[in-house]
C-alpha cells in the first residue's frame, strides 16, 4: 500500500507541475462533440496490476465554467473488467492544459466501468494494451 501511494504522489505530482509543453501528448480519438482525448504514454506506469495514467480532454468549445480542457490522473484495473478511478483531476482554461488551472476539485475515490463503446473505454483500453495488461 505504501509503494502504491508513492507512485500516485508522484504521477500527481507530474499532473501539478508538468508543463503541457513538455508533455507528449497522443490523440486517442475524438468525440463525437468535436473534442479530443489525448493520453501521455510517456508516463504510463504500471504496479501490482494497475495502470496509472494522464488524460487529457480538449474540448472544441468551453463548458459551462469556461473552461477548454481537463487532465486528469488515472487509475485503471485492467482485469477482466476493466474500471478505473479518478485520482486526481484539474481544469484549464486554456486547450492542452495550458493557461491557468481554473480549478482541481476533490474527486470521488470510487470505481467507474466505463460504457462498452464509450470514450472512456477507448482510453483505459489504450493504456492497458500499452502497459502490456
Amino acid at each position: 500500500m505504501k509503494k502504491f501511494k508513492m507512485i500516485a504522489a508522484a504521477l500527481a505530482s507530474t499532473v501539478a507541475f508538468a508543463s503541457p509543453v513538455f508533455a507528449e501528448w497522443t490523440e486517442v480519438s475524438k468525440g463525437v462533440s468535436g473534442d479530443t482525448f489525448y493520453i501521455d504514454y510517456d508516463i504510463v506506469k504500471e504496479n501490482n496490476g494497475y495502470v496509472y495514467f494522464l488524460r487529457l480532454t480538449d474540448l472544441l468549445k468551453p463548458d459551462s465554467e469556461g473552461d477548454l480542457s481537463y487532465k486528469f490522473l488515472l487509475e485503471v484495473d485492467c482485469g477482466n473488467a476493466r474500471k478505473f478511478r479518478v485520482l486526481s483531476a484539474s481544469y484549464y482554461t486554456q486547450p492542452m492544459a495550458s493557461g491557468s488551472t481554473s480549478s482541481s476539485p476533490k474527486v470521488p475515490d470510487e470505481w467507474i466501468y466505463p460504457r462498452p463503446n464509450g470514450m472512456d473505454k477507448a482510453l483505459t483500453n489504450a493504456a492497458c494494451d500499452y502497459a502490456g495488461k
